[in-house]
């Protein structure tokens, strides 16, 4: 399995990550817009974010909401936003919302189709969480274990069977 180059900004408070998968560029794309998809491989480890809690309005203007579930405590972490610019299958930009910090971020996800698979780069601008340093290893930490997760679930049978 590839590992997922991580970069990090202070300055900006930036993350920027990239993932070849040896999955077409659809098929990422419908693992990032599709509720019942996503819910297979959302949350950083431990955690589970259940098709129940997942509404999406993939276009430009529509809002999305998600809520990831510690599999332990049961502890929840919900996710709001709104889709900024939405090009299928190649870019996804969201205004991601969080009412623990006062500041918002906006996503980047990037789908570069390759001749044996596809290049993912998700780019993070804006908030992060507690003091800036420790807030972007904790979110840059997190972002590496979903991505990980999405490669697990595309490489699965169960994703082949789509």
């Amino acid at each position: 399995m590839a590992k997922t180059h991580v970069e990090s900004n202070l300055t900006e408070r930036a993350i920027t990550l990239t993932r070849v998968f040896d999955a077409p560029r659809e098929l990422v794309w419908q693992a990032w817009t599709c509720p019942d998809q996503f819910a297979r491989w959302a949350g950083c480890d431990g955690f589970s974010v259940p098709l129940s809690t997942i509404d999406m309005d993939v276009r430009p203007g529509g809002r999305f909401r998600w809520t990831m579930i510690h599999d332990e405590s049961g502890e929840e972490t919900p996710a709001t936003g709104v889709y900024i610019e939405v090009v299928e299958p190649s870019r996804l930009v969201y205004r991601w919302e969080d009412s623990r910090v006062p500041e918002e971020s906006i996503v980047t996800i990037t789908l570069i189709e390759l001749e044996h698979g596809t290049e993912l780069t998700l780019r993070q601008v804006g908030w992060t969480y507690g003091s800036l340093e420790w807030g972007l290893h904790a979110t840059r930490a997190g972002m590496a274990q979903e991505i990980d997760k999405l490669a697990r679930y595309l490489e699965s049978s169960a994703v082949q069977a789509i």
